[in-house]
């Protein structure tokens, strides 16, 4: 976090710190007009062409406004949007915590069983996401937010994705890849289970310390033999890192496997407890029907 030389001033918001910069936009931290805490995304035009920066910010912007209803508590609450001459901006709740490649760079890897924690908290926020018909497709380290509260936070939403919708900027998502993006991408498909790679993936970093492209095997698969942890739990992350798209674990399967390895931690569990899954027998609820 860098504090400004000069606060900004954007309509009724005052921005403080720059929080991070991107290859699409400027993060800022600053406040509301009662002093509450808020984070400010600009479009940065002069990094990317106008028409892309357009597109993806309101992309962004139509998402986060439709998550925010109901809402969850992973997902950063939408608070305001502006449009100005010189660039557009993004209101959106304010985390206050580290992203899990800030922790790891601190060389704070996870352990096996925080790292089932974090499991659970992703998979509830992706259940949310998912069940709005929203794939997230750039899910890693740096977009996992672990809050001062405990809890953790899914962020940057300006790659989403439909169900059905074919990317269409994938060369603006591979130019950093670094082991999170699943081979549908590549292959130009999108589906649910390709956040499910990229939660695999990342949790393999947090616990190891290594990105996933520095630990492939020759088939080009993540080699779990290095991550140092109960073998269900890698039994359960080579599962979701799966190179066939239709072999790999779905959330359900995710989740079922988890929970059989114990010590699930109450505020994780609630969320998914209180939420109907169809594909259930009996409308049970997930978590109960997960461990039947």
């Amino acid at each position: 976090m860098k504090l400004l030389d000069e606060c900004l001033s954007i309509g009724c918001y005052t921005l403080t710190h720059e929080l991070g910069r991107g290859s699409t936009a400027i993060v800022y931290k600053g406040t509301d007009a009662q002093g509450g805490e808020v984070c400010v995304k600009k479009s940065n035009l002069d990094l990317i062409g106008n028409w892309k920066a357009r597109e993806l910010f309101e992309r962004e912007a139509s998402v986060l406004e439709q998550l925010s209803n109901p809402g969850h508590p992973g997902v950063p609450k939408f608070i305001d949007r502006m449009d100005r001459a010189d660039s557009q901006y993004l209101v959106l709740e304010y985390v206050d915590g580290q992203n899990l490649q800030e922790l790891v760079e601190e060389e704070r890897c996870l352990t096996p069983q925080e790292g089932v924690h974090m499991a659970l908290q992703a998979l509830d926020i992706l259940h949310y996401v998912h069940s709005r018909n929203v794939i997230h497709r750039d899910l890693k380290p740096s977009n996992l937010v672990l809050g001062k509260d405990g809890k953790l936070r899914l962020i940057d939403y300006s790659t989403v994705g439909g169900r059905f919708v074919y990317p269409a900027d994938g060369s603006t998502i591979v130019e950093n890849y670094s082991g999170y993006m699943p081979p549908d991408f590549l292959n130009g498909k999108l589906d649910p289970k390709s956040d499910i790679y990229s939660l695999g993936a990342t949790l393999f970093y947090a616990m190891t310390g290594l990105r996933p492209i520095e630990a492939l095997t020759k088939k080009g698969r993540i080699d779990m033999g290095r991550l140092k942890a109960p073998r269900n739990l890698r039994k359960i992350l080579k599962g979701m890192t799966e190179l066939d798209l239709e072999r790999r674990l779905d959330l359900e399967g995710a989740v079922k496997r988890l929970l059989k390895m114990g010590d699930m931690p109450e505020e994780i569990s609630g969320e998914l407890r209180e939420r109907e899954m169809p594909s259930i027998r009996g409308g049970a609820s997930y978590f109960s029907a997960a461990v039947t």
